[in-house]
């Protein structure tokens, strides 16, 4: 069920740390970027996709959805960014996480990871993923930035 990596998150102090391309190394803490997982605000499976229907039909939305796929497909690209960015990319919805990755990312999908050595780091959180418009370009420009801002140099 759902309830335990939510529940699990319940009462502790930190939440995820955000890499935002204008902190500098020290204040962010950088490690080497091993990864990337992209994590939709959606479950996979027939079911889920049946509920994301839905859900988008009565308003609601995942901003990361927008910006990779039209409506029947992922855009034109999207797989072209994936294979350019230089490091091993996941694509998960929620329910296709491992437990670690799940418990990191409850509560707050959609969402953009860096897997690092030290733990996973939020490249692009909800609002930074809205803030693309659901264009690829614009997206791809902001996540190739903080994966910079990420890595040691």
């Amino acid at each position: 069920m759902m309830w335990r990596p939510i529940l699990a998150n319940i009462g502790k102090a930190s939440r995820p740390r955000l890499v935002a391309p204008s902190v500098t190394a020290e204040r962010q803490g950088k490690s080497d970027v091993t990864g990337v997982a992209m994590v939709y605000d959606a479950d996979g499976g027939l079911q889920g996709e049946l509920a994301y229907v839905w859900n988008k039909l009565r308003g609601a939305h995942c901003a990361l959805c927008d910006i990779t796929h039209g409506i029947a497909r992922a855009k034109p690209g999207f797989e072209e960014l994936t294979r350019s960015l230089g490091v091993p990319v996941e694509v998960l919805h929620r329910n296709e996480q491992d437990p670690e990755l799940a418990e990191f990312t409850a509560g707050i999908e959609p969402v953009v990871v860096a897997r690092t050595a030290d733990g996973p780091l939020v490249l692009m959180d909800s609002a930074s993923l809205d803030r693309c418009g659901g264009e690829l370009d614009t997206f791809a420009r902001e996540l190739r930035t903080r994966i910079e801002a990420a890595t040691r140099s």
